[in-house]
């Protein structure tokens, strides 16, 4: 690791493991692995005909990057269960992005502070030449969901009849962070970047966002409802999108958020395991695997962040909330003829499920909390702001993901606070998470291009690609 360029949280050495690790390496094409992963269980050992494509040190050794517990929750580098046939494995072997320190990420020198970062990101973002076909997906409370599919001269093959297209079809479904859309400048160059290595995209905004049109008064949660609308979007993309039957069924889909979309991906991928929410369908409401970037996984921790200080207020909880209700503005009519319908799954009604939401209070909000306790946890359910926050945390299920699942996060995000789950993250195999030192919110800005964000979108296509091709 070159002195000077990238300081680590902390050192580590890392060791052997004596132990057998359940890969399944294979060359792949552009120099990135083909690793096949397990559904269900890991596997117990590496299947003979497969072993001679691992090296000694892959299969023997722990990534230079490998964070062990011994050196606690907040390291720079690779977390993930010691357990051989854990993802973390799989992946650390397979990506060249991920195994050692002169592969990870680098940030400017000038970027290398969270607030700068993240303010950067935001502003410097080099645009994308990249067009969309938006299909309008009916929900079951009568609203309809925005669902923008990436179309282009990468993405041709949208164009062409389902039955012409290669199988299985791979295909990420992206999740805007709170306050955006397809628009966004990450999320266009991220469905770019996958186009580029064959993957097809779609996005889906949250309602209200992305000049998605509002036919019912619901817009999003960082769960209840939301989760819904992510499993209403992969059985259309299933059965409409990919004409359904085989195709549809066999179509690998990874979802991918940042921020809140993160939360949402993460609370999607629980409950494809509870059956917690409403609309599951089985396969043709689930993804193979899934990421977040720059996820909030304690939503209560994240939000007194947010209030701790003068420059948090100004530069983060101020101005979100002021998007956020300048997005929400134009459909609040819907709660001006009393009480309205809450979630279908709220566990608590009232009024024989409906409740009153005040437009007018929502207008003069001017902290995220007060929006969420103003309209939020009223239509989704919830008794408190606070009993809302706690319920919409990942944190609580992350143990319950059962599909390979990639969690990004940056120890200088100022939104997130640089906190980390790292103990539920080494307590389940299907789960690894990738701390750098520094990246902002949603940043991570490149040190040789500060316009753009190769090496995340790397990592991101390297965990698809292994993904996909384990199926």
């Amino acid at each position: 690791m070159p002195s000077g360029l990238r300081q680590p949280l902390c050192r580590r050495q890392t060791g052997s493991r004596s132990s057998g690790l359940a890969l399944l390496l294979a060359a792949g094409s552009g120099g990135l692995a083909a690793v096949a992963f397990a559904r269900g269980r890991p596997f117990d050992g590496i299947p003979r005909g497969i072993r001679r494509h691992c090296t000694q040190a892959q299969l023997g050794q722990f990534p230079e990057t490998y964070v062990p517990p011994s050196d606690g929750c907040s390291a720079e580098g690779l977390y993930f269960c010691e357990d051989s046939g854990s993802l973390g494995w799989t992946l650390s072997a397979a990506s060249g992005h991920l195994r050692s320190w002169s592969s990870w990420y680098r940030a400017p020198w000038w970027l290398r502070q969270g607030d700068a970062m993240t303010v950067a990101a935001s502003r410097v973002r080099a645009p994308v030449q990249l067009g969309y076909e938006r299909h309008l997906v009916p929900s079951a409370d009568g609203g309809l969901l925005a669902l923008d599919v990436a179309v282009g001269p990468e993405t041709q093959e949208h164009n062409q009849d389902t039955a012409a297209l290669p199988r299985p079809v791979k295909l990420v479904l992206l999740l805007p962070g709170l306050g955006g859309g397809s628009e966004r400048g990450n999320v266009r160059a991220m469905s770019a970047a996958l186009a580029q290595q064959g993957f097809r995209s779609a996005t889906l905004n949250m309602r209200s966002m992305g000049g998605s049109p509002v036919q019912t008064p619901r817009f999003f949660s960082a769960m209840r409802g939301s989760t819904d609308d992510v499993r209403t979007a992969i059985r259309y993309l299933r059965q409409e999108l990919l004409g359904g039957g085989r195709q549809g069924e066999e179509a690998q889909i990874v979802v991918v958020g940042w921020s809140n979309g993160g939360t949402i991906a993460l609370n999607f991928l629980a409950e494809q395991s509870t059956s917690e929410g409403l609309g599951h369908a089985g396969r043709w409401s689930a993804a193979d695997g899934g990421a977040g970037l720059g996820a909030p996984c304690d939503l209560l921790r994240g939000t007194a962040q947010f209030e701790k200080s003068w420059p948090m207020q100004a530069l983060y909880n101020r101005v979100l909330t002021d998007t956020l209700v300048s997005q929400v503005a134009p459909h609040l009519h819907l709660f001006r003829n009393g009480p309205v319908a809450l979630w279908p799954g709220a566990e608590e009604r009232a009024e024989a499920g409906r409740i009153a939401v005040d437009a007018d209070e929502i207008l003069a909000v001017k902290k995220l909390r007060a929006f969420d306790d103003s309209l939020t946890r009223r239509v989704f359910g919830y008794s408190s702001v606070e009993d809302y926050y706690h319920d919409a945390s990942p944190l609580r299920r992350l143990d319950k993901i059962q599909v390979p699942t990639l969690l990004v996060s940056a120890a200088d995000d100022p939104v997130v606070s640089g906190w980390i789950p790292a103990e539920e993250v080494r307590s389940n195999p299907w789960l690894v998470l990738v701390n750098t030192a520094h990246g902002g919110h949603l940043g991570w800005l490149d040190e040789d291009d500060f316009s753009q964000s190769i090496w995340l979108q790397r990592v991101v296509i390297d965990f698809v690609t292994i993904v996909t091709k384990s199926q």
